[in-house]
């Protein structure tokens, strides 16, 4: 967890991984971050996530 006066960012549960799957594909979500992720590095992402909640 990632927590500041103002904010707090905690880790994504595993039913956010549907959403987050879809905003790294997303072309206009991701024009500003370097792009979209290729399918390969989504199943990447979800296998290291998978892996850390474990």
């Amino acid at each position: 967890m990632i927590q500041t006066k103002r904010l707090t960012l905690i880790p994504p549960s595993e039913n956010d991984w549907l959403i987050l799957s879809e905003l790294w594909r997303d072309l206009l979500a991701r024009q500003y971050l370097g792009g979209p992720f290729s399918n390969e590095k989504i199943t990447e992402k979800n296998h290291l996530f998978k892996t850390a909640l474990a």
